[in-house]
């Protein structure tokens, strides 16, 4: 039947649309068996795919150390959360006799809807299981070697050992023994007794030391390196050009009171301490009494007048307070101790360091005074040269073999021979750890390669032991261990790892394994770094390894490095040189031979170097050249064909473009540092290298790309950092490289071409073509200015990135230095001179605060309070947050309408927070969830002139393992705790280690204490019950 007025064709539609939502609603009736059904074998299969997820990051992270991505928690958490939903509602199920349709039909309604909540589940279920998990875990190395220990060692008690191990703990807990020496023959243990003895006396309360540093000073001492290394430890980046500059900065950082021990590991020679920037005790009187002065005076940076203020560290837990050279001195009132606390009402510091001299000169009490706070540890092969470094007598540990009791003992223990049941390899072990001679690297390397061999494995080894002399037996051992080692790509590594040199970078061996390509099944470099860590830890545990000063390096002991470079000689043709003169080349034969050919900062005769070379098999070609700019003939690669690894450092490149046009089978061209790199040669790389997995034009003097480089379609790796005099790139270059995974663009002068803007006469490429590269996964970028992001921002997808937005400030502070290129993290830095733009209406970079790792933001405007402006979600995954330089700014947290705790910054470790001058409270929010700030460690503040305090009582308590306070130059600070009325909370720090007070003019207390005495006390008798400083 029709209806009059309305169309037939509006008639049918309307029919139709109620016949399909009733068969629907319908359809829920009476398919609720099939869709439970469903819903269930939907669950179990995500199930399935949570517990291989599960285990897989179970094993990642307690076998192999691995840090599990967040989104994988996360996941793995929802999924939680709805198989629990899906157990509830099948018990319901069970309970209710499956929901029968039967007469009277009284389950209609329920089983609509239960059959709609089965449906909902299954979307669900079926969303979590479309999430690909490609990889589960990441990396993250071991501990640094800046902090409070140094990373463990596998280190066991032994007889012969006890006298050295107390000796060294007596000399470190000398406070009069500035310098200690070790010393004993290769393979002795030195370095490994050394660590555990300083990991034994820092896990003890309180801490002997604040910080440990170690460096490797090596046969060939690079003071710049070594400065480096302790710079890292230290926090600090070093800009200046020449060592002397760079040895005053870090003396001047050891100089601010911190308890230090410094350990330089393998001397060969005598080192100058001073140009370490490790002020020797033996320097002149001029030097002495330039170490007083220093010591008595305040600390003035701009060279102004000095003020009435001077610095209180407290350092060293067991002591109520300990006074160093200074104190705070707010109200021109010097602070010395009581026994209840400090006293504000002495006489200046400068009548103080007078009445200290009694008994001896006011120069010799000063220098004592400044080797309190660094204490220097050599380690060496060679007593005498200890003795040319000034190491008292004394002082100097020496270490011999071990005994044969202990020998046994210690090869049974690493092979896996246990007292307990009887083994008949036992009489072999007893043997073979006789022939090793003593020597516990020998012992123990042997026990690592032999364990789980068979006994003829044992026999034949113990025959070959018997051959051998004690120089012979550490080699030996080294190439057992390398024999046994399980597969050919394990070995290949550990024969790269010594080609390397000393302290490599591990990414460096990840472009050298991609550009070799033998890693099996290994396509993304994210897969090959995995790979690369794994065989890395892999060749740790075989004792063929150590970690290095820094978790992105790692080192090797020199008889190991030696026993592998004869081995890659002997059976790999390898030819390696580092740091020494080549005055004329391998012969011929040689040549032809060679596969690999490294020479590492060599001096090379100009005049002796060949026009070309007959290298038919040669795989790898290294050069990093010891003299500015040496030119290497045009013809030299022309022979050299089969060439897949080709790395220039500081290279004339002016003669070499003809030459390279050969070199179509390389996968790896690094070009750094070198002059003379012209457009001719970059239009060859694009042409004819169309195999190039990796491209480095580092630190060169390239000023454009050409847009012949777009052919290179399997380039993964693009590294452009440094390159100061690039400028322009063309459109549509970088969006060619589809392939590209990796882009390092950091200290360049790119001209980017802003999208959208009408009459842009710029011909350069836009970020915006980033945006095409789908296999991208790290960048490392230098935007000039936020209008140069790209439109639609996809950096919050990266797997690692750190983009400095604006121009990098010279002023800050040190802490706030810029990530190592290598390192791998999300760091964002915001430096927009001016502030000129509008942080809330940048909704792309507001999305990559939720996974930023690493924040940075100066001269930022309209923004009051950090949490609740920028990311209510609390910046979940922020560890290290800096921020300078902003007037707006009152506080992190800003108290609003919000009744519910908030969950702030729950992963923060440092925060750092420089001239804010408007800032009055760090946290004004009471409410805040208990995962608040859980893991803040360190705290420094400098130049916020309105702050009163630092912290309010109600916060005290999440800071469980707060360690570091520093405040300086706060005008208005008057505690570190603000007491709230009525508070019920208990003041204790855990954890804290060191606190810092520097030129704090209203400075009362830590916090506020009623007392009737006229005099102003800064430590009341409760500090000792408050923290462990």
């Amino acid at each position: 039947m029709s209806i009059p007025f309305v169309p037939d064709f509006l008639q049918e539609r309307a029919f139709d649309a109620v016949s399909t939502f009733l068969t629907t609603q319908l359809g829920y009736v009476w398919d609720y068996e099939k869709r439970f059904v469903d819903v269930s074998k939907a669950v179990e299969a995500l199930k399935n795919d949570r517990d291989g997820v599960r285990d897989k990051a179970e094993e990642d992270e307690g076998r192999y150390g691995r840090a599990i991505y967040d989104n994988v928690v996360e996941w793995l958490a929802r999924v939680d959360a709805i198989v629990a939903e899906y157990e509830k509602f099948k018990q319901e199920h069970d309970k209710n006799g499956e929901y029968a349709l039967a007469f009277p039909f009284q389950n209609l309604d329920i089983r609509y809807h239960r059959s709609k909540k089965a449906k909902d589940i299954k979307e669900r279920v079926e969303e979590l299981q479309n999430e690909k998990h490609d990889s589960i875990s990441r990396w993250q190395g071991p501990p640094s070697s800046m902090g409070y220990a140094l990373p463990s060692v596998e280190y066991e008690e032994l007889d012969s050992r006890k006298q050295n191990m107390e000796d060294v703990k007596k000399a470190l807990e000398d406070s009069s023994a500035t310098m200690v020496g070790v010393h004993g023959l290769a393979g002795m243990g030195k370095t490994t007794l050394v660590i555990k003895a300083i990991n034994t006396l820092q896990n003890r309360e309180p801490k002997l030391f604040d910080m440990v540093i170690m460096a490797n000073v090596g046969k060939n001492p690079d003071i710049r390196k070594i400065q480096g290394q302790i710079a890292d430890m230290l926090g600090m980046t070093l800009q200046e050009e020449s060592e002397y500059a760079r040895a005053i900065r870090i003396r001047e950082k050891l100089k601010k009171g911190k308890n230090t021990l410094i350990i330089l590991d393998d001397l060969y020679a005598k080192v100058d301490l001073d140009m370490l920037g490790i002020l020797s005790e033996s320097g002149d009187e001029k030097k002495k009494n330039l170490i007083l002065k220093e010591g008595i005076k305040s600390s003035n940076p701009s060279g102004a007048a000095q003020t009435k203020t001077e610095t209180k560290n407290v350092a060293g837990a067991g002591q109520n307070l300990t006074r160093k050279n200074s104190g705070i001195d707010g109200a021109g009132q010097n602070l010395t101790r009581q026994k209840s606390g400090i006293d504000a009402n002495r006489t200046r510091t400068e009548k103080k360091v007078d009445d200290t001299s009694s008994g001896s000169s006011k120069v010799g009490k000063a220098v004592q005074e400044h080797h309190k706070g660094c204490k220097v540890l050599l380690i060496s092969e060679a007593k005498r040269v200890l003795s040319q470094m000034d190491v008292k007598a004394n002082l100097i540990i020496s270490m011999d073999i071990i005994n044969s009791d202990d020998a046994k003992k210690l090869f049974k223990k690493k092979v896996g021979i246990t007292d307990d049941k009887n083994s008949d390899l036992e009489p072999l072990a007893i043997d073979i750890a006789k022939k090793c001679h003593g020597l516990p690297m020998s012992i123990v390397t042997t026990a690592k390669a032999l364990k789980n061999q068979s006994r003829s494995v044992w026999e034949e080894t113990l025959k070959t032991l018997e051959r051998q002399k004690l120089t012979g037996t550490p080699e030996y051992s080294t190439k057992l261990s390398y024999q046994l080692l399980e597969n050919e790509e394990l070995k290949l590594i550990f024969l790269l790892c010594a080609c390397m040199g000393q302290d490599a970078f591990v990414s460096d061996l990840v472009r050298l394994c991609i550009g070799l390509g033998f890693l099996e099944g290994i396509y993304t470099v994210r897969e090959a770094r995995d790979k690369v860590q794994m065989l890395l830890m892999h060749l740790k545990e075989s004792g063929l390894l150590s970690n290095s000063y820094s978790n992105d390096r790692f080192t090797m002991q020199n008889l190991v490095r030696n026993a592998a470079l004869l081995i890659a000689s002997e059976e790999k043709d390898v030819f390696v040189l580092t740091k020494r003169k080549l005055d004329e080349w391998p012969d011929d034969d040689k040549l032809k031979r060679y596969t690999a050919i490294f020479l590492h900062h060599c001096d090379v005769n100009t005049e002796e170097f060949p026009q070309s070379v007959k290298c038919p098999k040669l795989k790898v070609f290294h050069f990093h050249n010891n003299h500015q700019h040496f030119k290497i003939p045009k013809d030299f690669f022309q022979e050299m064909k089969e060439l897949r690894v080709l790395v220039l450092i500081g290279i004339d490149l002016s003669a070499l473009s003809s030459s390279m046009k050969c070199l179509t089978k390389l996968r790896k061209l690094c070009l750094e540092q070198c002059i003379n790199l012209d457009e001719e040669l970059c239009i060859n790389i694009g042409k004819l290298m169309k195999n190039l997995r990796i491209l480095s034009f580092s630190g060169s003097d390239i000023k454009s790309l050409p847009i012949e480089l777009k052919h290179l379609s399997k380039l993964q790796i693009l590294d452009l950092s440094n390159c100061s005099e690039l400028k322009k790139i063309p459109p549509l270059l970088i969006s060619s490289l589809t392939g590209l995974e990796e882009l390092y663009m950091r200290n360049t002068s790119v001209e980017w071409r802003i999208d959208n803007r009408q009459n842009n006469k710029n011909k350069n490429a836009s970020l915006s073509e980033l945006g095409h590269l789908n296999q991208i996964t790290n960048v490392d970028l230098q935007i000039p200015s936020v209008a140069h992001l790209p439109k639609n921002l996809f950096f919050d997808k990266l797997y690692s990135y750190k983009i400095v937005i604006g121009s990098s400030s010279t002023h800050l502070e040190p802490d706030f230095k810029m990530p190592e290129k290598y390192e791998l993290l999300r760091y964002l830095a915001i430096q927009e001179k001016g502030g000129a733009f509008d942080i809330h209406s940048q909704k792309g970079i507001k999305m990559l605060f939720e996974r930023v790792e690493n924040l940075l933001l100066e001269e930022l405007n309209g923004v009051q309070d950090i949490f609740y402006a920028l990311n209510l979600k609390g910046f979940p995954c922020l560890k290290t947050l800096s921020i300078a330089s902003s007037s707006g700014i009152r506080s992190l947290i800003k108290p609003q309408e919000r009744k519910h705790p908030e969950n702030a910054f729950p992963k923060l470790e440092t925060l750092h927070l420089y001239k804010l001058n408007n800032m009055e409270q760090l946290c004004f929010c009471e409410l805040l969830s208990p995962s608040s700030f859980r893991k803040l460690k360190v705290v420094k503040i400098k130049l916020c002139g309105l702050l009163k305090n630092v912290f309010l009582i109600s916060m005290v308590k999440l800071l469980v393992v707060l360690e570091t306070i520093e405040v300086s130059e706060c005008n208005s600070l008057k505690e570190i705790v603000c007491v709230e009325k009525n508070a019920s909370e208990n003041l204790v720090f855990q954890e804290l280690r060191t606190l810092t007070l520097k030129s704090l003019p209203e400075f009362h207390g830590f916090y506020r204490i009623s007392s009737t005495e006229q005099h102003k006390i800064l430590f009341d008798q409760q500090v000792s019950s408050i923290c462990k400083i």
